[in-house]
Formats: C-alpha cells, sequence, structure tokens
C-alpha cells in the first residue's frame, strides 16, 4: 500500500489478494469510496507483488525471477507525492491482534 498527496488531497492505492483467488489493485479516496483499477486470476500458493512508481505511472505487478506481469497501472497527476508506502492487512470481519 502507499499513500499519497495528490493535488493537495490524501490517497491510498493498494494491492492484494481477494478471495484467495485473483489479485486486484485499488485506489482508495480520503472518503473511503473505492475504485478497482484491475485485476488477474491467480492460481499459486504463494505471490509476490509489489507497487512501483516510474515517473507520474504507477504500476501494480506479480511475479518472479524478474519476470513481473502487470495487474494494473495507474498515471498520477503532476507533482504527486509518495508520502509512505509498506505491508498492510486487512479482513472482511473485525479480528484481534495476538
Amino acid at each position: 500500500m502507499i499513500s499519497t498527496k495528490e493535488e493537495g488531497r490524501d490517497g491510498w492505492y493498494a494491492v492484494g489478494i481477494e478471495d484467495g483467488t485473483r489479485l486486484v489493485a485499488r485506489s482508495v479516496s480520503r472518503t473511503s469510496s473505492t475504485r478497482v483499477l484491475g485485476q488477474l486470476e491467480v492460481n499459486d500458493d504463494a505471490t509476490t507483488i509489489r507497487i512501483r512508481r516510474q515517473s507520474n505511472t504507477i504500476s501494480f505487478e506479480t511475479g518472479e525471477a524478474g519476470v513481473w506481469q502487470k495487474i494494473a497501472s495507474t498515471t498520477l497527476a503532476p507533482e504527486t507525492t509518495i508520502v509512505e508506502g509498506g505491508p498492510f492487512m486487512t479482513t472482511s470481519e473485525a479480528v484481534g491482534a495476538t
């Protein structure tokens, strides 16, 4: 997940596994509205994912051994700042952390 400051507004971009069968890239606005940017079916037990920025484009990719497949990409507004990034976890129901 990465958080951004785009045209003065906070935003987030994330990629994750949904239903154990597909990788989904999403954007999330400050008002919590989400938009699916793209998705890709997966059949592997383990998956490597990354978010990569090149100029004003961010790409959501999966792969290994230097061979990457694009899940989705989107263009950021000029002057967008990436505030921070890293792994995250969500669930459909609240769970306690141990």
